[in-house]
């Protein structure tokens, strides 16, 4: 395994550093076969499927995470036998051994409850996130009306404790009416002119002009825009843009800096990796506080989402994209 980078680049190679990293943790972990001990350099344990499912039934690990470790697998299989553009490994046994260990897991998980009985408990509804913000709001007013993050502090605990909180509201706000993933930690505000000027448009800005704010992702997900679809373009809503201004005013941040900058990873920061990462942990830590229930940015997203689903829409897309063989995102493309 000591071309492991090389191999998970090759199978998914629109892949970010974050991705392959957690492959090969994963894949790291089977280096305790027989085999591997004896000679770092063989690659046959793959083909022992049986060692493989005895090592990952041993560790008893949710259905979720095991599934996980076999799509590690597949990937690793996938790499070194060609990678993405090759057929080699559509065939092997070990290969579909772990094609069909993933398969059923997902029919295992898409057939259990989203949530158990005792977590439900720890998950607020959308009605206590709202009633959050709403408690909130006088607190904030203050904050946006008074003094910046810079000067007038009683003290740096305070000071700390007041952007931590302006921070939460504006990102849960973003939250709760946008259909964004956490790369909007990674956020750079710059002006129209300047991003028109920009020689390379490969990051996520946030625009703000006279008349609106926009937010454009040139990158999200674990895919950029070549691959993504395109460049995703939102213009805010005047709440959310006046909440977003007040926010760059009282923090002080100017062109060319992160709209977050609270959330970037330090250079001697050897715990996180990434500001999206942050994010979640932030947004987690202060949900605990103030709510002592566990929520996840996922969670906010499915929140502002849902209520603008129609389920029996949603139930006759499922349905015409069976009967037709093609993709729900095909259907809706082309002959909605």
């Amino acid at each position: 395994m000591n071309n492991l980078s090389e191999y998970i680049t090759k199978a998914r190679p629109d892949s970010k550093e974050s991705s392959i990293k957690v492959y090969m943790g994963m894949i790291n972990k089977f280096t305790q076969h027989p085999n591997f001990v004896d000679n770092p350099a063989d690659e046959t344990w793959i083909e022992d499927t049986e060692w493989i499912d005895h090592f990952l039934g041993e560790k008893n690990l949710k259905n979720s995470t095991l599934r996980n470790h076999y799509v590690a697998l597949m990937v690793y299989c996938e790499g070194l036998n060609g990678g993405k553009y090759s057929d080699k490994w559509q065939d092997l046994d070990e290969y579909l051994h772990f094609k069909k260990k993933v398969d059923d897991l997902n029919t295992n998980l898409k057939n259990q409850p989203s949530i158990t009985e005792n977590q439900s408990k720890n998950i607020p509804e959308k009605k206590e996130i709202e009633d959050l913000l709403k408690k909130l709001t006088p607190e904030i007013r203050k904050i946006r009306n008074g003094m910046n993050h810079y000067t007038g502090i009683a003290s740096i605990e305070n000071g700390a404790e007041r952007t931590k909180t302006f921070m939460a509201y504006v990102l849960i706000s973003i939250y709760m009416s946008m259909e964004v993933r956490n790369e909007i930690a990674t956020l750079n505000l710059v002006g129209r002119r300047e991003y028109n000027k920009l020689p390379e448009k490969d990051s996520n800005y946030i625009i703000v002009e006279k008349s609106k704010t926009s937010i454009i992702r040139h990158k999200y997900k674990t895919k950029d825009s070549k691959t993504a679809g395109g460049v995703k373009e939102t213009i805010l809503s005047k709440e959310l843009r006046a909440l977003i201004n007040a926010w760059i005013k009282w923090r002080n941040i100017s062109k060319g800096e992160k709209l977050f900058p609270d959330l970037q990873v330090k250079k001697d920061d050897a715990t996180s990796s990434t500001a999206e990462l942050n994010l979640t942990k932030f947004l987690q830590r202060f949900f605990d506080k103030h709510l002592q229930k566990k929520v996840s940015t996922t969670l906010l997203a499915k929140m502002n989402i849902q209520d603008k689903i129609s389920k029996d829409t949603l139930e006759t897309l499922n349905k015409i994209s069976d009967t037709r063989g093609t993709s729900i995102s095909t259907i809706t493309t082309t002959y909605a």
